[in-house]
Parts: C-alpha cells; structure tokens; sequence
C-alpha cells in the first residue's frame, strides 16, 4: 500500500489475509460506500470511516479494533501502489500457482505435488490428479 488510490478500503486484501468486508463483516454492513478507496478513508493522517448511523458500544470496540489493525499503516501521496500476487511468496503471479489453487479448491495438496514429479505416463498424472481433487462418484460416471 502506497497511495491507496487503486484500492478499495472493503473489498480488497490489504491489510489482512481476507478483505475487510469479511474480517469485520458487522462493520461493513453499516458503511455508507462499500466502495470507498483506501485514499478517501485517510484524512488528516488518520482513519475516517461514514457510516450510516451512530455505532453501539459492541460496533465501537469492533471499530477500535479495526483501527488498531490499521495503526501501522500510513498512506504515502507520492508514491503508487503496488499490486502483489498472494499466492506466491514472491508476489509475483504465475500460472503454476494459479492453476494449482484452482484445482485444488484452494487448499494446496501435498500428494499432488508428488504425482506432477513421477516418472509416469501424462495421462496416469492427469487421472491421478482428477482423482484427488473430484468427487469419486463423478469419476465412475466418466
């Protein structure tokens, strides 16, 4: 995060592992713009949100705690943000790690791993990988 003008304060990954809309759902549900930008919700170097009405004490300390997430971030006017790719350490995207969470519903699989590096026929690694990641049942139709 830079300048928080390419990204959105709700909807994006950001800050945490999961967009904020998520991570403080009860919170979300009150905003007055769901689609407000990280640049528009820093005002005079702090974190302003609007929402609809008033918050209760239960929404204050879920706000509390959402500013507290955001106490070590700063935005910096001069600089652009970066996009990262989350699913490679280095944050840079590849097709590899796209496909790989693709087939395997997000969680990553061991066993997969192990059955792409054989030293077998290409379609014994194909159904050997269908296998691991489809529903049995579909497969004895197939």
């Amino acid at each position: 995060m830079r300048n928080g003008l390419n990204c959105r304060f709700w909807q994006d990954c950001w800050i945490l592992d999961v967009p904020l809309k998520i991570a403080f759902e009860d919170l979300f549900k009150l905003v007055r713009d769901p689609d407000i930008i990280v640049a528009d919700c820093w005002v005079d170097n702090d974190w302003f949100v609007d929402f609809k009405r008033s918050l209760s004490m239960l929404e204050f300390e879920r706000w509390s705690k959402l500013k507290g997430e955001l106490s070590n971030v700063s935005l910096e006017q001069d600089s652009n943000d970066i996009i990262r790719w989350g699913l490679e350490k280095k944050g840079h995207f590849t097709t590899k790690s796209l496909y790989r969470f693709m087939i395997s519903g997000g969680m990553p699989s061991r066993i997969a791993g192990h059955i792409w590096k054989c030293k077998v026929p290409l379609k014994i690694k194909f159904f050997s990988s269908k296998f691991l990641t489809t529903n049995f049942s579909v497969l004895l139709a197939w």
